[in-house]
């Protein structure tokens, strides 16, 4: 697994200072299960994926869904253990801890800008 600086909200600076990239499809399939809890400014960042399962997870997270262009087409708060999320316009999904959406003030049409990837 690689991680990048950080990723920038276009209108709230830094929002997650470290983003955690799966690498393969095992690690990808993994995401966060098993993981300890993700922090206040971290996340995982799923290039090439529009859906997120939650199949043997302990605790909820959000999910933001991105297009070509990093802006967000789909926010999920407090995604359901054993839930399945999809978003058909999505070209990138992130996932981090239960009430970041909230917290940082992202929402649909929030653009993410990776500094380093």
């Amino acid at each position: 697994m690689t991680d990048a600086v950080r990723l920038r909200a276009s209108d709230k600076g830094v929002v997650f200072d470290m983003v955690y990239r799966p690498n393969g499809f095992l690690d990808r399939a993994r995401g966060l299960i098993g993981r300890p809890e993700l922090g206040v400014g971290e996340c995982m960042f799923f290039k090439n994926c529009n859906a997120v399962h939650m199949c043997f997870m302990t605790r909820s997270i959000d999910i933001f869904f991105l297009d070509e262009g990093y802006a967000v087409t789909k926010v999920v708060q407090c995604a359901r253990i054993f839930g399945f999320y999809r978003d058909a316009k999505a070209r990138h999904a992130l996932e981090c801890r239960a009430g970041a959406a909230a917290t940082k003030g992202i929402e649909k049409g929030t653009i993410i800008i990776p500094e380093e990837f």
